[in-house]
């Protein structure tokens, strides 16, 4: 689904996935650099499992907006995944 994150005063139009059995959203680590996120300075840590539980993630909160409705908070885990 096309969404549009926000962080500051950065946004970025990208699509996300929908899945409603997830337990976490997950952030690719290139979409939150292209945000302005500061992998360094983030020092939340996420444990992820399944295939994501060998790598690193940080917990970050971004709005995100679908086409015309107001911006929400989502909780993500920014991870170093490809």
């Amino acid at each position: 689904m096309p969404l549009t994150l926000i962080y500051n005063n950065y946004s970025l139009n990208t699509g996300g996935l929908l899945d409603t059995g997830a337990s976490v959203n997950v952030l690719p680590y290139e979409i939150g650099l292209e945000l302005g996120l500061d992998w360094n300075a983030n020092n939340a840590s996420v444990e992820l499992t399944g295939n994501l539980a060998r790598f690193i993630a940080k917990g970050v909160v971004l709005l995100a907006q679908i086409e015309e409705f107001n911006p929400i908070a989502l909780a993500f885990a920014w991870t170093q995944a490809l």
